[in-house]
């Protein structure tokens, strides 16, 4: 019936200009075509497919950990169009590496795009995408809290289509990202696996959701260049940071686990 329905992005269309194929994830489509008392043009021509094939897992939200995503075994169909949404419980980056990629050059099209929340109802695509052809795209990493994925395909030809695996963690690597900016009431932050690397610098700022009294952090293993390779902590007057000051016995280097270390800024 259509009886609720949502504009698309872009919609209305006018003018002398084709528009981009249109896709509706909802399994359904209404299109209105109105004109006023003045000047008569040409009009338009349209043509539509659906399919009832999807591809594994889609319309899902993936909250585990790690995992896999693809469009199906074989090729891929006309007019298939699919989605996941990769909000791994708990995780403060998640990285989608590609293994495969073949579709219609510039026709079928995987879209990855970076969530400021599980609903990912606002997000941005990231740079490079939309992704098509033969070539493996680089991988792609978020600090945010989700991506979403998506893969549509045409009328005309077809192929063997893509295959990707997620990957997160919960801990904030600064191998990962140069900057994190960590929400939750509590998490834990690293150089990253094995030997940090000559000239890194990162920074996280620890900023717990609402009015929190204090913020504790404790170091669980230290090792590095003492004096040379330093870890400062400041307490922040708000969650921007724009006005910090160094805390005592700060930065720290050497071998020696620093004591825990007290915000009572919030």
């Amino acid at each position: 019936s259509c009886a609720s329905a949502t504009e698309v992005g872009g919609s209305p269309f006018s003018g002398g200009s084709v528009p981009a194929p249109v896709t509706s994830y909802t399994g359904a489509m209404r299109v209105t075509f109105t004109s006023d008392g003045h000047n008569a043009f040409d009009g338009f021509v349209a043509s539509f497919g659906s399919t009832t094939t999807s591809c594994p897992s889609s319309g899902s939200t993936l909250t585990a950990a790690s995992g896999s995503i693809s469009d199906g075994p074989g090729s891929y169909d006309n007019y298939q169009s699919c989605y996941w949404i990769i909000a791994p419980s708990g995780a403060v980056w998640v990285t989608l590496s590609f293994s495969s990629l073949s579709t219609q050059s510039g026709r079928d099209l995987v879209r990855v795009y970076l969530c400021s929340d599980a609903s990912c109802a606002s997000a941005t695509e990231v740079g490079g995408s939309p992704f098509s052809g033969g070539s493996v795209p680089a991988s792609v990493t978020t600090t945010r809290v989700a991506m979403r994925v998506t893969f549509t395909a045409d009328g005309y030809a077809t192929g063997d289509g893509f295959a990707a695996s997620f990957t997160s963690s919960a801990t904030a690597y600064c191998s990962v990202s140069s900057s994190f900016t960590l929400t939750a009431a509590s998490g834990s932050i690293s150089d990253g696996p094995g030997s940090y690397g000559n000239h890194q610098s990162c920074s996280w700022i620890i900023a717990p959701p609402g009015t929190s009294l204090f913020v504790t952090l404790s170091f669980g293993a230290f090792s590095t260049e003492a004096n040379a390779d330093l870890v400062r902590v400041y307490s922040c007057a708000d969650a921007s940071c724009a006005s910090a000051t160094e805390v005592g016995g700060s930065p720290f280097s050497g071998g020696s686990v620093p004591a825990p270390v007290t915000s009572y800024t919030g």
